[in-house]
Order: C-alpha cells, then sequence, then structure tokens
C-alpha cells in the first residue's frame, strides 16, 4: 500500500514489458490496459515516450544523471584506491605503527603517502622520520632470508612450505628456524601446498550466520507490508536459462516485485526488491524472508535492505519447508505454464512470464489460501473493509 498517494508508480521494467506485450500479434492496445490494470493513456504515453528516447526512455533527465555520474565516478575512484590499498595491506590496521609504516613504504610507488597515513591513522612526518632510521641487524637478515625463500619457493614452483624451504636453508648453510621462515614466508605471502582437509557436507537445519529465521513458517499474516519473501527460479528455454527472481507479499500473496535475466547474479534479487519498494514503498519494519543464497547473503543486497528499513530473515539450509509459499508459486507458474511450452528464446519465455504474473496471477487467478480469489481482489476488499 501506497503512503497516502492517489496514484501508482510503475517501474521502468514493467512499462516496457507492457509495451512489448502490446506489440504482439492480435494484442490490443484495450485488451493489454485491460489485463494490467492501467489506462490506454498511460500507454499511449509510455510508447511516445519509447519512440522519442528509444533505450533512454523511462529514466532520469541526462542533466542529472551525468551530473550523478561525475560524483559517483570520483567517490568511486576514492574508494577503490582505498579499497585496493586495504586488500594489499592486509590486516595492517590492527598492528603496530612500526608496521603500518613499512607498508606505507611497500606501497608508496602505488599510492599517495597522505592517503595512506589517513587510512592507517598514521601521521606523515612520524613515517619520514621512521624511513630516515637506519635498518637493524635483524631486519637487514629478514631481508636476505625473505630474498632466498623466495628463490627456494620460486625453484619448488611453489610446492614448499616453510618445513622444506627451511631444511633447503639449512642445506645451503643459512641457519635459520622454522618459525622464522613461517613467519617471512606469511610477510611475503608464499605459501606451500599443504594436504586438503576433508570437508563435511552441508547439514540441514542450519540457521544462517546473515540472519535469524524471524519468519518461522508463520505464513499467515494480518495486514498488507508487514512480511514479504523472495526467491530466485529458471526456466529453460532453447537459447538459455532465464532466471526469474520474485518478491511477494504474504498477506495477499501477491507477485510485487520481479526481475528476469539471462544472469542469475545479485542484481536480479536487488532489482525485484527494488521495484516492490517502488510500488508499495513500505514503512521500516518489514520483513523479508529468503534462502541463504549467495544473492540475498551479498554486502549490496543488505546495503538495500539497511537503506530502505528493511529486517532480513533467512531460512535454515536444506530446509525449503521455511519458504514454502514462493516455492509454491514456483510450483504454480511452472506446472500451470512453463512446462505447456518449449520456448525458443528468452524473450518470448520472459513474455510469457510477465502474462502469467502481472495479467494471470496477480489479477485473476483464484488462491485456494484467499478463499478463491485473486490476490488483486482480495487487496481491494480488504482495503474496503477497513
Amino acid at each position: 500500500m501506497t503512503k497516502g498517494k492517489s496514484y501508482t508508480r510503475y517501474p521502468a521494467e514493467f512499462k516496457r514489458m507492457a509495451l512489448l506485450r502490446a506489440s504482439e500479434d492480435g494484442v490490443t492496445d484495450v485488451t493489454v490496459c485491460e489485463d494490467l490494470g492501467i489506462s490506454t493513456r498511460q500507454l499511449s504515453r509510455w510508447r511516445d515516450e519509447f519512440r522519442l528516447k528509444g533505450d533512454d526512455a523511462f529514466k532520469a533527465s541526462t542533466a542529472t544523471r551525468n551530473t550523478e555520474i561525475t560524483q559517483l565516478k570520483k567517490e568511486l575512484a576514492k574508494v577503490k584506491k582505498e579499497r585496493d590499498f586495504f586488500k594489499r595491506c592486509g590486516g595492517v590496521l590492527r598492528q603496530g605503527v612500526r608496521l603500518k609504516f613499512r607498508c606505507i613504504k611497500r606501497h608508496r610507488d602505488n599510492y599517495s603517502i597522505q592517503m595512506m597515513c589517513k587510512a592507517l591513522s598514521v601521521s606523515r612526518s612520524g613515517f619520514y622520520a621512521w624511513s630516515t632510521r637506519p635498518l637493524s641487524k635483524t631486519k637487514q637478515e629478514n631481508i636476505r632470508f625473505t630474498k632466498l625463500i623466495s628463490e627456494i619457493h620460486q625453484q619448488s614452483r611453489g610446492v614448499y612450505g616453510a618445513p622444506r624451504v627451511k631444511e633447503v636453508l639449512m642445506s645451503e648453510g643459512h641457519h635459520c628456524s622454522k618459525n622464522r621462515v613461517a613467519k617471512l614466508m606469511a610477510k611475503s605471502r608464499l605459501k606451500g601446498c599443504p594436504k586438503r582437509l576433508a570437508r563435511g557436507y552441508a547439514q540441514p537445519n542450519q540457521y544462517s550466520k546473515i540472519a535469524p529465521n524471524r519468519l518461522r513458517r508463520n505464513f499467515k499474516v494480518d495486514a498488507a507490508n508487514q512480511v514479504w519473501s523472495s526467491d530466485i527460479t529458471y526456466i529453460q528455454t532453447k537459447q538459455g536459462f532465464v532466471y526469474l527472481a520474485v518478491v511477494m507479499d504474504l498477506y495477499s500473496r501477491r507477485i510485487i516485485g520481479w526481475s528476469m535475466d539471462k544472469n542469475m547474479g545479485r542484481h536480479i534479487a536487488m532489482n525485484a526488491l527494488t521495484m516492490a519498494v517502488a510500488v508499495r514503498q513500505p514503512d521500516e519494519g518489514l520483513i523479508i524472508h529468503s534462502d541463504q543464497g549467495a544473492q540475498y547473503a551479498s554486502l549490496d543486497y543488505q546495503e538495500l535492505l539497511n537503506k530502505n528499513g528493511i529486517l532480513c530473515s533467512m531460512s535454515r539450509r536444506g530446509n525449503c519447508y521455511d519458504n514454502a509459499v514462493v516455492e509454491s508459486f514456483f510450483g504454480s507458474l511452472k506446472r500451470e505454464r512453463v512446462r505447456k511450452y518449449s520456448y525458443r528464446s528468452r524473450q518470448e519465455a520472459q513474455l510469457d512470464i510477465f502474462d502469467y504474473i502481472e495479467c494471470f496471477y496477480n489479477r485473476k487467478r483464484l488462491h485456494s489460501y484467499l478463499g478463491y480469489k485473486s490476490p488483486s481482489n482480495f487487496e481491494k476488499m480488504t482495503k474496503s473493509l477497513n
């Protein structure tokens, strides 16, 4: 439900699919508008905008977009520099000042000293004072041993670890303990090839470390925009797979957000959630439930949830019943539509799935849980009762 607004915001992907459906043979604008619950004037306005702007239709103005892109590029370049530096310097943030100075000296050819000192919370004057001091005897020996260790490691084609490197050093007359070799190899990021430890199989009913299972199979919700559920499935075509991500409002079982693509990345989960937020504009405290897939556990997806004040809930690993409602929707989709056709292309599959979700399932399909009402009619009836 929107917050006191008398109009509906239609996402860009919704508009494009509506125009694509209206361009099919034998399909009229009136039919499309009746199926989607929009006016012919809206559809005509979308078509005119698409004719004028093409692929740039339904986007923000060029000036605004260029300004935002320029600003984002600057911020991104700065963040990339800092990120790359932190990747290379490892866990030096937790180390002492001397180790931080060594890290800065090691990377001074790639990054500005000012940026590195600020990132590591040390002073530039302190770094310059440290860098002019002569090396101690121990440091000079470490430099010599590091060079020898690197040569031995390279000669072994990366096979030798600290024990074998130490033995080679001893055979060449260089006395160095195994622990010292291990420390110097760790600093130089040199590793051997240890035996692989046997990995156990993932056990079912393991709870997520990202978010707790807030839903706990309580699929009965008293009002809209309180609990949503999301999942991803695939549809096979002759061109390859089409991946579908959906967001369902458990109150009415309506699909309020969806996204389709040939790649199953975190972007389709994020696009589906973005559509749902744009259409419903929920209050903070909403719960969205999903499985423990990499798309939902990604930092970008979690940041999108935090940005919109949405609480994350995740199923137990290996337990599909924790998200049974969306799994049931996917079963209905494939049983009632997908398995009846052999899609020749991804676009054909996308059009058919769009038709099933927006034209049939949300607006016409009678749902047994809703007393054999469609999700759309169920929401209208409950609004009138309230």
